[in-house]
């Protein structure tokens, strides 16, 4: 079970994003049990995102304390913006295109 620290810095970080990073469609926070997630993934994650007929989805490991949530969910965000980018990809990948967004999110972020 997240702590309350946790779900407060993620629910002020969500708003965040969406104000700075906009995906133009809506997204899901939300916590999952760790064990759910390393079943499904076959190894151990921090959370995961799912974009599906116009909504995206962010699941977060109730383990993660708030500093892991916060950059696990920049992570994720960054996977649900790259679904803008008109270049075809069947799944969630860490292609050139992705870590370009995410230096764009976690560099705004920490003020770089």
């Amino acid at each position: 079970m997240p702590s309350d620290a946790a779900r407060e810095r993620v629910e002020r970080a969500k708003r965040r994003l969406r104000r700075q990073f906009p995906t133009g469609y809506p997204v899901r926070v939300m916590w999952a049990p760790t064990e759910d997630l390393t079943k499904e993934h076959g190894f151990p994650v921090d959370g995961d995102a799912l974009f599906h007929q116009g909504v995206g989805r962010i699941r977060l490991a109730d383990s993660c304390n708030q500093y892991t949530a916060v950059e696990t969910l920049i992570h994720e965000w960054a996977h649900l913006l790259r679904q803008l980018v008109p270049v075809s990809s069947d799944r969630m990948v860490h292609d050139a295109i992705f870590w370009a967004i995410y230096g764009q999110v976690i560099g705004a972020w920490h003020g770089e």
